[in-house]
């Protein structure tokens, strides 16, 4: 079979759905999922919406949104400017070459992935239609009405002769910097695929918005945590990052030219078969094994270049989930050209999405979470990652040009780990605090922190062996307990309960004399106050300026003294001055009271 002969099968998606998948329909964990606000993004993605909405991030689907179209899209591109800027910063011959022409175009981008089974091309001339420049008959600075504009547009190029029917595709392109959009593109994801140009030609720009028409969504990133707050590739607390795949064009491409469309897009396309290997490209898995992935830059049909792993725990999605990886390597001059040691082509990409046959997104997953950066976060040779709840590891073997190998297991962990022992308490001296100890459970690499409870409710979580209570409630008596967490979900019994008494607060301590901001003239001044505590006061102490100036120790026992004393200021240079009273009870717990005075 030729290479241009081979047909396209897109995966049709069915169903309405409005804005951005949210987290909580994902159910990627145990608990409730959070949502976020729309990234700031410069694209825009609409259908049938007034111009005022078609914002950043704005997605709104059709129930066709993946129509199936021919081999060769016959596309219009019509430049257009305004009565108040009839400015022209590019001429039909640069958008020819950047849509149509080039090797670097957006036609020869899509000939690469689809093996020239995908293309684009003029309805007029073979090498492209791009009319233009027409002024329309309104100003960039009002309000953002690309809708209206592009009529306009279109009215004045068949006032001028043009036959403005048959087109499969329809790019729309304005001066940047003039209007108050706040895109650099938007696009429609259903008939009629239409793209508008906020003046920027990038070919990965146009590449993104001109995917949208084929239904395809933002190719976005997760960011997840333990129960503790340590980061993690996937667990019950995630975010969404709607640009975050740097490895998809549909995510932050950060490059003028496109990357490949990542694997779950490709299928959704039909660059890829979905069906089943072998009559597919796409490997179900359920069962333990070693695998093997080929590279996904081009079709290779008879081998495995798309492993789907389905994640039965999903409570809260509407349709199931599944784990997806795929492989990537160094391909051709512009497009794939990665270095030999990018992290894109050394390790395995796992993402997390629906079935491509279901309108939704894919999501990356941060296989190295702790630098906040995706651009590393294939799953490199030799590391493994663990999908807890559902019991899935994932270890990359071998990575080669050829392949990369990858071992599967799927057998839920059901079995708790150890109670922490040990448990300790110590109750800070002005009882301000309690410092929590205890011996960390070792020998079980799938343990990932300790939950901490206080009289039965958790206060907090750790991943060390120590945590530190600051709301001790003095004059309370306080127990605590602890329990071991691992990857699965999984908790320890509670370790040995440890009790504690926090006495009430410790010593108040009040200078009386001098008065604060006082004027000391003369050679000494009289320091005098009080300190008193619910247990007996032993010492008191006076400092000047950081220096000893006089203590005392009582042997008696009483819990409430008064103090005087003399302290020499002749020494001290003009200006202010601090005195500190420093008491400790018989529990070792400190008081502190302090005054500035004045030297003439």
């Amino acid at each position: 079979m030729g290479r241009a002969s081979r047909a396209l099968r897109p995966r049709d998606g069915r169903g309405v759905h409005a804005a951005v998948l949210a987290l909580a329909v994902i159910g990627v964990g145990g608990g409730t999922a959070m949502a976020s606000e729309p990234a700031p993004w410069p694209c825009g993605v609409a259908m049938h919406a007034p111009a005022s909405r078609a914002l950043a991030s704005q997605v709104v689907a059709a129930p066709h949104a993946l129509a199936a179209g021919p081999t060769a899209l016959r596309t219009l591109v019509l430049l257009m400017n305004f009565r108040d800027a009839p400015f022209e910063p590019f001429t039909p011959d640069d958008a020819r070459s950047r849509l149509f022409l080039g090797p670097d175009s957006v036609d020869a981008w899509y000939r690469e992935m689809s093996e020239d089974a995908l293309s684009l091309t003029g309805k007029v001339r073979p090498d492209g239609d791009v009319l233009g420049w027409f002024t329309v008959p309104y100003d960039g600075a009002g309000a953002c009405d690309f809708g209206v504009w592009s009529d306009a547009a279109r009215v004045a190029a068949e006032a001028a002769g043009a036959d403005l029917g048959g087109y499969d595709r329809e790019v729309y392109v304005f001066p940047g910097g003039v209007t108050s959009c706040g895109f650099i593109g938007t696009a429609t994801v259903s008939a009629p695929a239409k793209v508008w140009m906020n003046g920027n030609l990038d070919q990965a720009f146009l590449a993104h918005e001109l995917s949208h028409n084929f239904g395809l969504l933002h190719a976005s990133g997760l960011r997840c945590v333990d129960f503790t707050g340590r980061p993690i590739p996937l667990g019950e607390h995630c975010e969404p990052d709607e640009y975050g795949d740097p490895f998809d064009p549909m995510g932050n491409n950060q490059r003028s030219l496109p990357r490949h469309l990542g694997n779950f897009h490709k299928e959704k396309v039909g660059f890829l078969q979905a069906d089943e290997a072998p009559d597919g490209t796409t490997l179900t898995v359920t069962t333990d094994g070693v695998y093997v992935l080929t590279p996904s830059e081009q079709p290779l049909p008879g081998s495995v270049q798309t492993l789907r792993i389905p994640r039965p725990y999903a409570p809260a999605a509407p349709t199931p989930f599944y784990l997806y990886l795929d492989f990537r390597q160094p391909f051709g001059t512009f497009f794939d050209d990665f270095a030999g040691d990018d992290p894109a082509v050394t390790g395995v990409a796992v993402r997390l999405g629906p079935d491509v046959a279901t309108f939704g997104q894919a999501y990356l997953l941060d296989m190295t979470p702790e630098n906040y950066l995706f651009q590393d976060a294939t799953l490199a040779e030799g590391r493994s990652f663990l999908d807890g709840p559902n019991g899935i590891t994932v270890t990359v073997l071998d990575v080669s040009p050829a392949a990369a190998t990858v071992a599967i297991t799927i057998a839920p962990d059901t079995v708790p780990p150890a109670a922490p022992g040990g448990l300790a308490a110590v109750v800070a001296n002005d009882a301000s605090s309690i410092a929590l100890s205890w011996q960390p459970v070792t020998g079980d690499p799938s343990v990932i922190g300790y939950r901490v409870f206080r009289d039965g409710v958790q206060i907090g979580a750790t991943a060390e062996s120590s945590f530190v209570d600051t709301d001790p409630r003095p004059g309370t008596r306080r127990e605590y307990q602890v329990v071991t967490e691992d990857a699965a979900g999984n908790q320890s019994e509670t370790s040995a309960r440890v009790t504690v008494l926090v006495q009430s607060v410790a010593i108040a301590l009040e200078i009386t004399r001098p008065s604060p901001g006082a004027i000391v003239p003369r050679r000494t001044v009289r320091v005098q106050g009080r300190a008193s505590s619910d247990v007996a006061i032993v010492s008191i102490e006076l400092v000047l300026d950081g220096l000893p100036a006089g203590s005392r120790t009582f042997k008696r026992a009483k819990t409430s003294r008064l103090f005087s004393r003399n302290v020499r200021v002749a020494a001290l240079a003009s200006g202010p001055h601090t005195i500190t009273a420093l008491a400790t009870d018989a529990l070792g717990r400190p008081g502190i009271g302090t005054l500035d005075v004045i030297r003439p």
